[in-house]
């Protein structure tokens, strides 16, 4: 039974070098900032021996039409004396609202994934995105991504980023979030990453709540024999404050 639970903890652990960002940027209708943490610790001992680490606070200023937030998450996955996932980025975005459904953003982020043999990552970009009330949003911009992959050295890649995201909730029982992205290289249409996520909440408290999430990643042309797909199952507790 252990070892039951320590394959399903490994496979259903964070593994990802690609962010949906659109599933975890704060929103605020007024002036002001925001804050918010998910933390979550996994600790399996016995036959085998595992230890867990997630740490992710974002924040989010808003003044008028304009709009920045700060993203951020990082992750430790040891079993034993061994070091099975190390990785983590930071992403910062500003968007200025242009009508009362299309906003123009830009955006920088800094990234590492060890099990994806990614020893660094650098993006900078822009775009327009758009929204359809609460509940549909959609965007597309231009980055310049900058990859230092671990035994292949730097590689420089032009990519489109596209990507439509579907928003629910029922009162205040749930909530419910799926985003789709589409990135392909300009310079080569075959060399294309899709990825797929949903995160479905739960209140307990006014700041508190339970949430169960989603990620697909596809990578048609993957590095060093990696495989082209990664899903990721994960259930913990989220805190957020805002004033």
């Amino acid at each position: 039974m252990k070892k039951l639970l320590f394959l399903i903890l490994i496979t259903s652990l964070p593994a990802f070098s690609q962010v949906n960002i659109e599933k975890q940027r704060l929103h605020r209708e007024k002036d002001g900032i925001g804050f918010s943490a998910d933390w979550a610790v996994t600790y399996l001992q016995g036959n085998s021996e595992l230890l867990s680490t997630n740490l992710a606070p974002q924040a989010v200023l808003r003044y008028r039409k304009h709009m920045t937030f700060l993203l951020s998450d990082y992750t430790v996955i040891r079993g034993g004396n061994n070091s099975i996932s190390d990785k983590g980025f930071m992403h910062l975005r500003s968007q200025y609202e242009m009508t009362g459904t299309l906003a123009a953003e830009a955006f920088t982020q800094l990234e590492y994934n060890k099990s994806r043999l990614l020893d660094s990552r650098f993006l900078l970009g822009g775009g327009v995105r758009f929204s359809s009330g609460k509940m549909l949003r959609g965007g597309l911009s231009l980055m310049y991504e900058q990859e230092n992959l671990i035994g292949a050295g730097l590689e420089k890649n032009t990519r489109l980023s596209s990507y439509i995201s579907l928003n629910a909730a029922a009162s205040k029982r749930f909530s419910l979030n799926i985003t789709a992205y589409f990135q392909p290289d300009i310079s080569d249409v075959n060399d294309f990453r899709f990825i797929s996520e949903g995160d479905l909440s739960f209140p307990i408290t006014e700041n508190f709540s339970f949430f169960t999430k989603y990620k697909y990643r596809y990578d048609n042309k993957p590095f060093g024999g990696l495989k082209s797909g990664d899903l990721e199952l994960k259930q913990g507790l989220s805190f957020r404050f805002s004033r």
